[in-house]
């Protein structure tokens, strides 16, 4: 197991479900740095100069009243240094047809947001655990400069 877990960066309009977020992200034995923005674009500045490497997952989201986590997908699978970041949107919509709008505008996960904390507590943890720690890719999609056409990676 990694020492130093990498950081979640989430995408959140709402104060309380960011609040909510923290603290569930508090009951872990392990817990990764969270960043947090309220708006999309806040969001693409601060990636525009950071070290890609150090981000687990980018937690968006569907929502929000400047940019909506659809268009944070596009904007994201349609760029060169941010189109394999891993984004999980996390939404309260269960409908069916949000969740393949976001599958087809390339989320990498679809999770609804739970009503409980204590179920917030269990969410956040299979989050971690799967992004931060199990999860794994090749160094060339991290390094902020190359897509796998640029680095001559097979298809």
């Amino acid at each position: 197991m990694k020492s130093k877990l990498k950081s979640i960066v989430l995408v959140e309009d709402n104060l309380a479900d960011v609040k909510l977020t923290e603290y569930a992200l508090k009951s872990l034995e392990e817990r990764p740095p969270l960043i947090h923005f309220f708006e999309g674009p806040d969001l693409l500045q601060y990636l525009a100069d950071a070290d890609l490497h150090e981000i687990a997952v980018v937690i968006i989201d569907l929502n929000m009243p400047k940019m909506s986590g659809i268009e944070l997908l596009k904007i994201f699978r349609n760029d060169a240094k941010l189109h394999n970041m891993p984004v999980l949107v996390f939404s309260s919509s269960d409908d069916p047809n949000d969740m393949q709008n976001c599958y087809d505008h390339g989320a990498s996960a679809y999770v609804v947001k739970p009503s409980g904390l204590e179920e917030l507590e269990t969410t956040m943890r299979q989050i971690v655990d799967f992004w931060c720690q199990a999860n794994s890719l090749p160094p060339v999609f991290w390094n902020g400069r190359f897509s796998p056409q640029e680095a001559n990676v097979p298809l």
